[in-house]
């Protein structure tokens, strides 16, 4: 796990992580103003990007989840898409059956973090996708529909203070729960979607 100045530090050489990471709110520059102790500053262009100031504080680990805006209900096979290439050479699967004892080891390691301190809040869900245009609050849990081809699910973790070492989240033995390859090897295997027959 990494927090989100890890992230935008590789987006920014071009190698990991989403451009607009960490973002609390993006607004158009012609729909406000931006004013700077009370002084209008003029030739704002493009988007305001505001950040909430919590990136320090907070840890990603990020999946992509295997569902229907991936896998079109009406094909028969699928590859995965080509840019997964850019989030590491490993890759792990965690089938259906084994994703509620997943989240049982999981939720077991980070109860134990949250009661001795460690860690002072953590949430696992669905990342939703919104149009590029969009003005509310954005967070770590709302992404632009640029991104929708990755269907993430990201668990969300903060510390009270930050901490740098705070990198990686042990977990358990996971042996018997994966599926594991390379990446370049996973994306040449078709995925197939067959009729169960009863």
């Amino acid at each position: 796990m990494n927090n989100l100045k890890y992230y935008q530090g590789h987006a920014k050489q071009g190698l990991l992580g989403d451009l607009d990471e960490g973002l609390h709110r993006s607004l158009a520059a012609e729909d406000y103003d931006v004013y700077i102790a009370g002084e209008k500053m003029d030739g704002v262009i493009g988007r305001i990007r505001i950040s909430s100031g919590q990136e320090r504080n907070t840890f990603l680990f990020c999946m992509t989840q295997l569902n229907n805006a991936i896998i079109d209900p009406s094909a028969t096979e699928f590859t995965p898409d080509s840019r997964f290439k850019e989030f590491g050479d490993q890759a792990i699967i965690i089938p259906g059956k084994n994703w509620p004892q997943f989240l049982a080891l999981l939720n077991e390691r980070l109860a134990f973090l949250y009661e001795s301190k460690r860690i002072t809040y953590y949430q696992g869900e669905m990342v939703s996708y919104v149009p590029k245009n969009h003005k509310d609050f954005l967070g770590p849990l709302r992404k632009f529909d640029t991104y929708e081809w990755q269907q993430e699910w990201r668990l969300i973790v903060q510390t009270k203070e930050p901490a740098e070492a705070f990198t990686e989240l042990k977990i358990g033995n996971m042996r018997n729960l994966v599926m594991t390859y390379s990446t370049e090897e996973l994306m040449q295997k078709k995925f197939q979607v067959k009729p169960r027959h009863k």
